[in-house]
This record gives structure tokens, C-alpha cells and sequence, in this order.
């Protein structure tokens, strides 16, 4: 009880739930602000601070739409370790780049940015375990 096969390896439909959630939370905080309001930022969201073409929000913009597709072939298919590991990796970088916010003046978050910052801490620390878990099943077989 608790397992799925789909296509491969037996995916746990908990792991399952938490990566659908944060696909879905990391897709709708591109669109909200994230950080507050500072003179010579007029940008409201990741959105508008890419389409720019240039600079920290175009690179944002790509990692958020890499780590949600990451999550959407997770959902459906984990071959090996590698693709939670890479979940991990990618969750671990956005968190770091919320927190630490370079080329900005450090100004604070929103609510928003705070809720995203725990989600994705949260998601580097369960993909950590899935990878754990999945090179385990891994060796095993």
C-alpha cells in the first residue's frame, strides 16, 4: 500500500503529492511579487523582472521553469537517483537565491516570498531523501 508503478520504479504517491504541490506553488509565485517594492526596481514578479531579457530575472525565470519541469517528469517517472538528486540540486539554488537575493540591495520579501522560500526548503529536503531513498532501491536491484 503507499506505492505506484509507473512506467519503472515503484514511486510513492506521498513523494508524488509534495513534488505535484510545489510545482504547482513555484509556478504561481513566478507571477506574484516577491520582493518588496524598492526605488529603481519597478518590478512587480519574476515574470516582469524576465522579460526584460537580461540580467538575474531571465536566469530566475529559466531555474523556476527548469526546477517545474524537473517536477512534472518526477511526477510520472523517477528511472534512477539522478532525477531527484537534480530536484535537490535546483530546490537547493532557488532557495539560496531567495535568501540571499545578489545585485538587489537586499531588500526584503513579501509573504509570498517567504512562503516560496520555506516550500522550496522543504522540497530540497524531501528530494534529499528521495534520492537517498531511490539510490537504496537503486543498489538493491
Amino acid at each position: 500500500m503507499g506505492s505506484l508503478w509507473i512506467g519503472g520504479p515503484v514511486v510513492h504517491r506521498s513523494i508524488r503529492y509534495v513534488y505535484a504541490f510545489t510545482a504547482a506553488v513555484i509556478t504561481l509565485l513566478a507571477f506574484v511579487p516577491l520582493i518588496e517594492d524598492t526605488p529603481g526596481y519597478g518590478y512587480d514578479s519574476l515574470v516582469m523582472m524576465a522579460g526584460d531579457g537580461e540580467g538575474l530575472g531571465l536566469m530566475g525565470a529559466l531555474v523556476f521553469a527548469l526546477l517545474v519541469g524537473l517536477l512534472v517528469i518526477a511526477l510520472c517517472y523517477v528511472g534512477i537517483f539522478l532525477l531527484p538528486a537534480t530536484i535537490a540540486l535546483v530546490a537547493g539554488l532557488v532557495t539560496l537565491m531567495l535568501l540571499f537575493r545578489p545585485d538587489l540591495d537586499d531588500p526584503p520579501l513579501t509573504a509570498a516570498g517567504v512562503f516560496g522560500t520555506a516550500v522550496l526548503g522543504v522540497l530540497t529536503i524531501v528530494a534529499s531523501v528521495h534520492t537517498v531513498r531511490q539510490f537504496r532501491v537503486d543498489l538493491g536491484s
